[in-house]
């Protein structure tokens, strides 16, 4: 391991300490670097006698950096932390994480301890910031969406999201996360049964189509809003546009697909769903064999 080698470590700190090094050899052996080892062997015995203390933050800090995604160090950091909270520069705590760089960007790890950073600070305009920054990078970035999502679930901060969605979808009308965060954003706000907020939405839809009609991230969502909404005229509406569009766009999967979620067990389904498995989709036969079963049987 090459770049564990950059890594600095004073073993001075600690001399107090025996460290714990892993004896017992694994099945399949790790050649791990010598500082890898020497570093482990501190932080577990820190560990094992439960240290709160500015120096097993620091060491906390090097296993962090040899391996971003151990569990253990993040949570014994964060007890650290809890430990000397009101005392420790938070600023510094986010330098950290940034300074590890863009590798962890898919981290579970590191953005759970984002989580606990921002409950501290409350400044969530500086987390939908950060969260922009990285989607414009990466707009499919699963981890940073859930984030936002935490974020505007922790601090009620979602009117501003319907704006920012539109603004991702225009540039990736295929991004199913930005068409999903929509989604969730119109149920935070409780407007999947707002008629005016509904006829903007199908605005959306019908716009998104037209550029690129065979999109399932937009038929999913049309899906999802019929089925959530009760608006008994947007019901219909979505009724009678699917009705047109398997008639329009006959080689389009997904209308099909969203005919027969909408009106489920029709015969008209059972033709659709035939045609699906036999001709349109065959990669998913086993799928609609499955789905003829299920609304024969309705």
């Amino acid at each position: 391991m090459e770049e564990d080698e950059e890594i600095t470590f004073d073993p001075t700190k600690y001399s107090d300490i025996e460290p714990i090094y892993c004896t017992t050899p694994p099945v399949c052996s790790i050649n791990y670097s010598k500082i890898f080892k020497e570093v482990m062997g501190y932080y577990r015995a820190l560990m094992a006698k439960g240290e709160l203390s500015e120096r097993a933050l620091e060491i906390t800090g090097k296993v962090i950096e040899m391996n971003s995604a151990d569990y253990s160090a993040w949570y014994y950091r964060r007890r650290i932390l809890k430990k000397i909270e009101g005392t420790f520069d938070i600023n510094k705590e986010y330098e950290f994480i940034e300074d590890l760089g863009d590798s962890i960007c898919k981290n579970y790890q590191v953005w759970g301890h984002r989580q606990y950073l921002v409950g501290l600070t409350g400044n969530y305009l500086k987390e939908l910031d950060f969260t922009d920054k990285m989607l414009e990078d990466d707009n499919k970035n699963y981890h940073c969406w859930s984030h936002r999502v935490w974020v505007c679930n922790k601090f009620n901060c979602w009117v501003g999201e319907l704006a920012y969605t539109q603004k991702m979808i225009e540039k990736d009308i295929r991004n199913n996360s930005a068409w999903s965060h929509r989604f969730y954003t119109l149920k935070s706000l409780n407007l999947l049964n707002d008629l005016n907020q509904l006829k903007g939405e199908f605005n959306v839809i019908e716009k998104s189509l037209h550029q690129s009609s065979n999109n399932e991230a937009v038929w999913t969502y049309l899906t999802g809003l019929y089925e959530n909404s009760q608006n008994i005229e947007f019901k219909r509406e979505c009724e009678s546009f699917v009705e047109r569009m398997i008639t329009e766009r006959q080689f389009c999967v997904y209308a099909k697909m969203a005919y027969v979620n909408i009106f489920k067990s029709s015969q008209k389904c059972i033709e659709l769903v035939l045609e699906l498995r036999d001709r349109l989709d065959l990669a998913h036969q086993s799928y609609w064999d499955w789905y003829l079963t299920k609304i024969t049987n309705h």
